[in-house]
């Protein structure tokens, strides 16, 4: 409903058959609480340990600017070469940078071990059997930030080390957001939604 905030569901033991009626078929997000706790991924990965087993691992920074310009929104994306060495060096000093996108199992397809492709097979109702699966990795440091988008496919998110906020908004709300058509795999938007310009928007 216009105006309101509605709090996200948070299943514990998630049923595959209320995941399937009350949440794919409806589009609705939800949280598995302690979904992932016995994962592999959940004891190993941290930090360190990407730093120690996988040091040179080639990664890039991307940083993305939204800016406004005469002919309407301008987007650019600037990208920098990084060590993993070098990021969790920059993290563990108190840097505020982002990694994104990262397809770490072409790079490490043995972490492919650390997750439970059974629980996604059964939470999904057997859909991730049948489609392609891609993998991003996201790793960052304090107060990192990704820019108001759009997804264009169905994600699970799984966290490992440290919180992580979203903020989640109806597609009814779509016109109130400004979607911008840049070149991207994305729909961006000219809120930023940490710092909204309410003379403009």
């Amino acid at each position: 409903p216009p105006g309101k905030i509605e709090p996200v569901a948070v299943l514990e033991n998630p049923d595959p058959e209320i995941i399937e009626r009350e949440f794919i078929r409806k589009r609705r997000p939800a949280v598995f609480k302690g979904a992932a706790k016995n994962w592999p991924a959940a004891k190993l990965w941290t930090f360190d340990y990407f730093r120690q087993n996988y040091p040179n691992m080639p990664i890039s920074i991307a940083d993305e600017q939204f800016s406004r310009t005469k002919d309407g929104m301008g987007y650019s994306i600037k990208l920098s070469g990084y060590s993993m060495t070098k990021f969790t060096d920059e993290v563990a000093a108190g840097k505020s940078i982002y990694l994104k996108f990262l397809p770490v199992f072409k790079y490490a397809p043995e972490l492919r071990e650390h997750l439970d492709m059974a629980d996604m097979l059964r939470w999904s109702h057997g859909r991730i059997a049948k489609c392609e699966i891609t993998n991003e990795f996201y790793m960052g440091g304090p107060n990192t930030v990704t820019h108001l988008h759009t997804e264009r496919s169905d994600i699970f998110h799984a966290c490992f080390v440290g919180r992580k906020r979203w903020r989640l908004y109806s597609p009814s709300q779509t016109r109130f957001l400004y979607p911008i058509p840049a070149r991207t795999l994305f729909i961006g938007s000219e809120v930023d939604f940490l710092k909204p310009d309410y003379a403009i928007h």
